[in-house]
């Protein structure tokens, strides 16, 4: 199967290779990586959610200046103000493992906004996994 962000062939039942592979963790691609596969913005989808708070309180920041950044329009992506692009940016707290709780106490927020509807969309940690609901927390 080819991936619809990079082409590249893969084994596996996803749209999208496990290197491109984005999930909650935040497991895309570093700039370094993004460049050597040639990738553009072009091939990436408009976002449908955001996380509900910026950037800089993941302590995300642009990978090219290191200034504050906004969320981009487009998935895996984040808009640097200053270097006036969209950019992949560093991972911020997403680059290693974190507790949620302890992202809890620090009063950081992994709840997202439908970007269609408007509405809040609550994380929920189940057995197994994490999940995103409309709903109260």
């Amino acid at each position: 199967m080819k991936c619809k962000i990079c082409n590249i062939e893969y084994e596996t039942i996803s749209e999208v290779c496990p290197i491109c592979d984005y999930c909650w963790y935040g497991s895309h691609l570093t700039p370094n990586e993004w460049k050597e596969k040639g990738l553009k913005l072009e091939q990436h989808k408009k976002r449908t959610w955001l996380y509900i708070m910026p950037p800089s309180a993941y302590e995300i920041s642009c990978d090219k200046c290191s200034g504050e950044v906004e969320w981009s329009e487009y998935e895996h992506c984040v808009w640097c103000p200053k270097c006036q692009i969209d950019t992949p940016g560093n991972d911020g707290v997403f680059s290693g493992p974190m507790p949620i709780e302890v992202m809890e106490m620090f009063g950081v927020s992994l709840d997202k906004i439908d970007l269609k509807t408007g509405e809040r969309l609550y994380m929920k940690v189940l057995e197994d996994k994490v999940v995103w609901e409309k709903g109260e927390a």
